[in-house]
């Protein structure tokens, strides 16, 4: 293929290709059709090289990336490309919201309920220190009467 000057075809277009000069396709999905003449199409990944007659029409992924260029060496073709919008309906959208709000809500239920413990543990470790420092007067340890030698 003669890659000596090139085109994109990434908005709804009709292009004329003229021997020898490639359009590459996409950037997004799409539909290319050929209009007049024949087209060599050639897809990245794709082993095989393709030959479409007029009125041949062959989509094009998201992901896919392809050249195209006139296969006549003396006779221009014409394409169109026709891009798919890529759009979230609303509903998906909001549904994923809401699968997102109640996964939030879940983990804010994990962190109340930890403080909450957290602050049981806290109290319970005040309370204990309380009656530990009420019971114990300073004549009144183990060490002061003699208990421990």
């Amino acid at each position: 293929m003669n890659t000596q000057t090139s085109s994109k075809l990434s908005s709804a277009a009709t292009m004329r290709l003229a021997p020898g000069q490639p359009a590459f396709v996409g950037h997004g999905a799409g539909e290319l059709t050929v209009l007049d003449g024949r087209v060599w199409l050639t897809r990245h990944g794709d082993l095989d090289d393709h030959v479409l007659e007029c009125g041949a029409r062959v989509h094009i992924g998201w992901a896919e990336r392809a050249v195209v260029e006139s296969w006549e060496r003396d006779q221009a073709a014409r394409v169109q490309w026709r891009p798919i919008e890529r759009h979230v309906p609303a509903q998906a959208l909001a549904r994923g919201l809401r699968g997102f709000a109640a996964v939030a809500a879940g983990i804010a239920f994990v962190f109340a309920r930890a403080e909450a413990g957290f602050a049981a543990l806290a109290r319970s470790a005040a309370s204990s220190a309380k009656r530990a420092q009420g019971c114990i007067s300073a004549g009144d340890s183990m060490v002061s009467s003699g208990a421990v030698k």
